[in-house]
């Protein structure tokens, strides 16, 4: 239960420092606004169901949400 809700949430904060490094060099090279905001907020949506997945030990499922993830990054 809560022990899978805060490990999924030590996850976050892992995906976090790439999010933020992503984000930094998107910025420096100027990617476009529009797909900027698109990618990011793709990121945001999977950050958000990831805990979900997590929770109910959904393995394939929360695979998936945290690769997609990543390569959105």
């Amino acid at each position: 239960g809560i022990d899978r809700i805060i490990a999924a949430q030590y996850n976050t904060f892992e995906a976090c420092t790439y999010m933020l490094c992503t984000f930094y060099v998107g910025a420096s090279l100027s990617v476009p606004k529009l797909l900027f905001a698109k990618l990011a907020s793709l990121i945001l949506a999977l950050r958000l169901v990831y805990p979900v997945a997590y929770y109910l030990d959904l393995d394939l499922l929360r695979t998936q949400i945290w690769l997609t993830g990543l390569y959105v990054c």
